[in-house]
């Protein structure tokens, strides 16, 4: 469950982790609480972002949409998918 990268390159949660093995079974179940609730409202909040980008559009917004974007390309308002990918990949380090 652990992503094994941040392990290695992160020694704020390898102390975390460390301080872990000293606290009671009781004070795990209540940090494990305090982990799922804070999860279970990222989750709500992400759930909510995506369902508002996804949400359908009328004829008329799509259209508008559409015009939007060409008028940007026309405007030389873009960068082809080759630069973008690289732009990402060295944002992210991936």
């Amino acid at each position: 469950m652990i992503n094994t990268e941040v392990m290695t390159n992160n020694t704020v949660l390898k102390d975390t982790i460390d301080m872990l093995f000293d606290l009671s079974v009781d004070d795990l179940l209540e940090i494990q609480s305090f982990i799922k609730g804070n999860r279970s409202r990222n989750m709500k909040d992400a759930a909510a972002d995506i369902a508002e980008f996804y949400k359908p559009l009328t004829e008329a917004e799509l259209i508008e949409r559409i015009d939007k974007g060409i008028a940007e390309a026309d405007a030389g308002m873009f960068i082809d998918s080759e630069t973008m990918e690289k732009e990402l990949i060295a944002e992210f380090g991936l």
